[in-house]
């Protein structure tokens, strides 16, 4: 079991948390805050949203930035990073037993140090065919 993600800009250590707000939602990497982001990477990605358009989680595909960091998966319990596939999974819930899981594929902005950690994983809140309307919506 992870920790769970927070409504917070300040998320408590091993925690993943969430600015919902307009258009974006970011997701903040607590493990690597304080560091203020020099430098941002455009990134393919795939959203998991369950029901009632709330958001699951975002795969991240690296191989467009394989220089790319981020906090090790014991930091930051809801990361999981898959070296060999290219890949980084950001879960911030799980779905419900009964849930239905749609995934869409979409382009995310990754935020990151000069040392090339990422410290913010933003998503967009709608695109073609969907609309993520939790965090800051349908709860």
């Amino acid at each position: 079991m992870h920790a769970p993600a927070v409504l917070s800009p300040r998320p408590a250590e091993g925690q993943v948390g969430v600015e919902a707000g307009g258009d974006t939602i970011r997701l903040l990497l607590a493990a690597a805050q304080p560091t203020t982001p020099t430098a941002q990477h455009q990134l393919p990605g795939v959203l998991d949203i369950g029901e009632a358009g709330a958001l699951l989680g975002v795969e991240i595909d690296l191989r467009p930035a394989p220089s790319l960091q981020f906090p090790s998966v014991g930091a930051v319990p809801a990361l999981e990073h898959d070296r060999e596939a290219g890949t980084c999974y950001v879960e911030l819930a799980r779905a419900s037993q009964s849930g239905q899981i749609r995934s869409v594929p979409v382009t995310v902005r990754v935020l990151s140090t000069d040392q090339g950690t990422a410290v913010v994983v933003e998503v967009p809140r709608r695109g073609h065919g969907y609309e993520i309307s939790y965090p800051s919506g349908n709860r």
